[in-house]
């Protein structure tokens, strides 16, 4: 687990490159927010997020393949 921080940790993950950095881009004029990674399905964001443990994931739930939702869905909270 890790330490409490002012800083927001964001993982996005979307099929589209152009929303990825529409997301990166707003989220960057926040203070305190960093975008960890941007992933393109969720079969990446399953394989990252044990690594990564982001507090937050923002992600589309229509991708091809395994979508956002099963990708998040599938991880466990500890």
């Amino acid at each position: 687990m890790r330490p409490e921080s002012s800083t927001v940790h964001v993982v996005i993950a979307d099929d589209h490159p152009l929303v990825r950095s529409g997301i990166r881009s707003l989220l960057s004029t926040i203070p305190g927010v960093v975008v960890l990674e941007e992933l393109g399905s969720g079969t990446e964001l399953l394989e990252l997020l044990d690594a990564i443990r982001p507090d937050v994931v923002i992600t589309d739930v229509t991708m091809p393949g395994m979508d956002g939702l099963e990708g998040v869905s599938s991880f466990s909270v500890q």
